[in-house]
């Protein structure tokens, strides 16, 4: 382990452990998270047991993508936690546009996928899992990230890599992983200072791709099909489905794009 200096001075990213290798940068932040200060960011090279929602295994082979989990302190009422999950969706779409944009990579449309997987043309580039713990009576998350930025011909699973790609296959380039990471880390501390419920809603309805779209949404023990209609006040999907508006607090969710 060695830390990492990024030249933020305060919030996500201004304390950064790096790691060659880990088994998960969840884990090990749930573990340490007492003595971290809030922002704190574990990043790793590879993670041999990194894990998406609903206790999916996420590859992550050395070099090929960006693998970190963040340390922050809830500002909300604990039914409106889920709005995190939304929130950091955006911002992460909002940093890789911005380094397309900077490094003058042809524009492509980046997609929200609810709650905040990141597709592009129906393919999957980035997703995330928020853990919840209490330390000295606070809430705080665990936000893990993980990032495809080349191919994993080779290095990742047959039914992966049917479902996922890379920002290099779509956009081409050498990203620069650490320039990547930064802008990440100024999104996520710009969507955290001004954080406002009402405002991360208006912003997700705006760029979440999925409005209008035909679904089926896989629960406990039951899966239902519809159309994705809006969310709440508290980032729940609502599913127009043949018997009603359907209300999905937590679940998978496959779209038809």
């Amino acid at each position: 382990m060695q830390e990492v200096d990024f030249g933020i001075k305060s919030g996500v990213g201004h304390k950064v452990f790096y790691f060659d290798v880990i088994n998960s940068t969840n884990t090990w932040l749930k573990e340490h998270a007492a003595g971290c200060p809030e922002g704190t960011v574990v990043w790793a090279e590879q993670q041999l047991d990194g894990r998406g929602r609903m206790n999916r295994r996420w590859e992550s082979p050395s070099g090929m993508g960006l693998y970190f989990s963040v340390l922050l302190k809830s500002k909300l009422p604990n039914d409106h936690i889920s709005l995190y999950s939304l929130a950091v969706s955006i911002a992460l779409k909002h940093a890789v546009e911005r380094y397309v944009e900077s490094y003058n990579l042809p524009a492509k449309t980046i997609d929200i996928k609810w709650p905040n997987d990141l597709f592009i043309s129906g393919k999957k580039i980035a997703g995330m899992l928020i853990e919840a713990i209490t330390i000295e009576d606070k809430i705080c998350l665990i936000i893990g990230i993980g990032l495809n930025i080349t191919p994993g011909e080779g290095l990742l699973s047959d039914e992966v890599i049917n479902i996922s790609s890379s920002l290099t296959y779509f956009f081409g380039g050498n990203w620069e992983r650490r320039q990547l990471l930064k802008m990440i880390f100024q999104e996520l501390n710009e969507m955290y200072i001004g954080f406002s419920p009402e405002e991360i809603v208006k912003l997700y309805r705006k760029e979440c791709s999925i409005w209008g779209h035909h679904c089926r949404v896989y629960l406990d023990g039951e899966s239902f099909s519809g159309e994705c209609l809006d969310i709440n006040d508290k980032g729940e999907l609502l599913v127009k489905t043949s018997k009603g508006i359907r209300k999905v607090i937590s679940g998978s969710l496959e779209v038809k794009w």
